[in-house]
């Protein structure tokens, strides 16, 4: 998976083309000004259930995902991708869902967005939420984050 902050979308997809990478879907923000890519690529026949995964988060990354939801995509049980995560990446699905959330919202803090547009675009509902989430992973909160980085 691939995080790409680029201020030109066409540019971007001149390198991706230039690199031989199949692209099935870019995930750009509601406003188009959004400088913030998430690249998912082609699927192949056969895929691993990890790995369609780790596809299916990126791709639904704004949207409140359970284990459940992605393991249907995975076409395995649901304690199955739990064992795939906890033996591939040595974290529970939850953690690396919000480890992945978290990981998007730095980039966006870094780019200066307010922390209601980033926990908007990443799913959280609730700001004063994201921000505790944010606090508990990170040991700052939101808006230090952005103090500390963009100074």
């Amino acid at each position: 998976m691939n995080i790409v902050v680029a201020d030109d979308g066409l540019e971007l997809l001149k390198r991706l083309k230039e690199n031989g990478t199949h692209v099935v879907s870019i995930i750009i923000g509601d406003d188009e000004d959004l400088p913030f890519f998430v690249i998912v690529p082609e699927s192949k026949p056969n895929e691993k259930p990890i790995t369609v995964a780790l596809k299916y988060i990126d791709t639904n990354i704004r949207r409140r995902l359970t284990l459940t939801e992605v393991s249907k995509q995975a076409n395995v049980s649901p304690t199955y991708l739990a064992a795939l995560f906890k033996q591939k990446l040595g974290q529970t699905f939850l953690a690396y869902l919000i480890s992945r959330k978290l990981e998007i919202a730095c980039v966006l803090l870094q780019r200066g967005y307010q922390c209601q547009e980033v926990a908007d675009y990443i799913g959280y509902d609730n700001p004063r939420y994201f921000g505790q989430t944010f606090k508990r992973y990170l040991g700052e909160t939101p808006t230090e984050y952005r103090s500390r980085i963009v100074q």
